[in-house]
């Protein structure tokens, strides 16, 4: 059963994917899709308790994102950057393994 993507948000400058907790997203998975895109960085940015979130900023060989992962009341994952190109290769890949679909 493949994970369904709730909400796609492309802007002119921005652009976001979103899935909720009820999908079973883990990043560990979310991270192997990206080995094409050569993961060279990974660091926590933000952290917290209330809400219990983090907020992790990737880099690749094609730019950076970032992947926001909260666990109380809006609970679910959120992909995003500024970098539409890179978004776009991102949810291609993610569409592609058959591990996610959009809803």
């Amino acid at each position: 059963m493949s994970i369904g993507i709730v909400k796609l948000q492309k802007q002119k400058d921005s652009f976001s994917i979103w899935i909720d907790e009820s999908q079973s997203f883990k990043s560990s998975e979310f991270k192997a899709l990206l080995i094409p895109l050569n993961i060279k960085g990974e660091k926590i940015v933000h952290s917290s308790v209330g809400p219990a979130e983090y907020i992790e900023e990737i880099t690749t060989n094609e730019g950076v994102f970032c992947l926001s992962e909260e666990f109380d009341e809006c609970a679910g994952a959120t992909i995003y950057s500024n970098d539409t190109e890179l978004m776009n290769k991102i949810l291609n890949l993610m569409l592609n393994s058959n591990l996610y679909h959009v809803r």
